[in-house]
């Protein structure tokens, strides 16, 4: 099964203690930590949802990540409201979700992939008994979450729910640590997978030049879901203009159609994969996984002995 990431942000004026999208944690800041050890996790779709996009876009841009637009403007939504959106958004284009807001930024690579192995509906990180971020859940339980009306947020919606909930003690402190007054907070940050040496690989295809990479895998994938270039650019973060160059590049290199352009009609026209697109797209992700795989297992082997 696999499993996406959505992460909810509300950017406001934080206490200096507390943790906030935007602060720095190390020499990244949190909100970027957090996409990079999904990242790190092979958690490949990373959906963000927030108030202020427009400084999230800057912050992480160049990291493939797809951002939901929020239309509420209440400065003083709360953030379950966010994490509807995101859901209603994803709830039919996932099979499992990672949940959490932006201020956990501690938790680890080898979190993700304990919580990965669960095939249980709700699944909650411990530690020493506490309950943390994030927190996966299957996408047949988004319905209920939806149409909860409590008080108390996703940890009510959660425990209203009447699927088990599996509690899977991690070991990680980093899944509780909010502020950076907890005590926890140096030792996670010291002991965080990011401080790991680690391969950094991007696997790009071309012929006279490169034309598909993690950023056109991402253009294809969100086409395959929504069917509109201008919604995809959006999402991306990107000018529609660029968008369609970056198709324009890829079709011109392949000699071939790989999407199909309707325009006018009262939804405005639609871009669709055509078969030799999608086939594409299919083999470059199996592609991508292995190769990253690969470099995995032959990093350990040159730097295994390296500090």
């Amino acid at each position: 099964m696999k499993t996406s990431a959505l992460i909810a942000s509300i950017i406001k004026e934080e206490p200096v203690n507390r943790i906030g999208a935007l602060k720095k944690i190390g020499t990244i800041s949190a909100i970027q930590r957090i996409v990079l050890t999904f990242q790190r996790a092979g958690v490949e779709d990373i959906y963000i949802i927030s108030n202020r996009e427009d400084i999230l876009k800057k912050e992480i841009s160049r990291q493939c990540i797809t951002f939901i637009p929020a239309e509420i403007k209440d400065k003083e939504t709360d953030m379950f409201s966010f994490v509807k959106l995101g859901l209603q958004y994803l709830q039919s284009k996932v099979d499992g979700l990672f949940i959490m807001p932006s201020n956990v930024p501690l938790f680890t690579a080898d979190t993700i992939k304990k919580l990965e192995e669960s095939h249980e509906m709700i699944t909650i990180p411990m530690s020493r008994e506490i309950s943390g971020h994030p927190i996966r859940i299957n996408a047949k339980a988004i319905p209920e979450i939806l149409s909860y009306e409590g008080g108390q947020g996703l940890v009510g919606a959660v425990k209203s729910l009447e699927y088990e909930i599996k509690k899977v003690e991690v070991g990680d402190s980093g899944v509780v640590v909010y502020e950076t007054s907890n005590e926890k907070f140096q030792d996670a940050l010291m002991n965080h997978s990011l401080n790991e040496l680690h391969p950094e690989v991007r696997v790009r295809i071309g012929k006279e030049m490169p034309f598909l990479g993690p950023g056109t895998r991402q253009l294809l994938s969100l086409l395959n879901e929504n069917g509109s270039l201008r919604m995809t650019c959006e999402y991306m973060g990107i000018s529609y203009s660029k968008g369609r160059g970056m198709l324009e590049i890829m079709e011109k290199q392949l000699g071939y159609e790989v999407v199909i352009r309707k325009t006018g009609g009262e939804t405005g026209g639609s871009t669709t994969l055509t078969t030799k697109g999608a086939d594409l797209l299919k083999r470059y992700q199996e592609y991508e996984k292995k190769v990253r795989e690969y470099a995995e297992d032959i990093f350990k082997e040159y730097f295994f002995e390296v500090p």
